[in-house]
């Protein structure tokens, strides 16, 4: 399996391991996003990687989850929520708008 450059950190991540299922944030029928989102804030909250993981998430354009503690909609969904989203990631990130 390829692994992206840059990608070291994932293995001290507080969700490495952890089944994606479990902080998949998608909408899908029948599934308790209330639960997933605060699963996943709980696991995040003293995550040693949550800098790079944010910076990540915004270098990949990420959709559909929970990076930094930050559920993240899909491109289809939410534009405002979408746009808030990365903004907090990049101040989670330490990088400008």
């Amino acid at each position: 399996m390829m692994i992206r450059p840059g990608t070291e950190w994932m293995d001290r991540a507080a969700c490495h391991g952890v089944d994606a299922a479990l902080i998949d944030a998608s909408p899908t029928r029948g599934r308790n996003l209330g639960a997933i989102h605060r699963y996943a804030a709980e696991l995040c909250r003293e995550c040693p990687v949550q800098r790079e993981c944010a910076a990540d998430a915004l270098a990949t354009r990420a959709e559909g989850v929970i990076r930094a503690g930050v559920p993240v909609p899909e491109r289809a969904g939410n534009k405002v929520r979408r746009r808030m989203a990365f903004t907090r990631l990049r101040a989670i990130a330490g990088v400008g708008p």
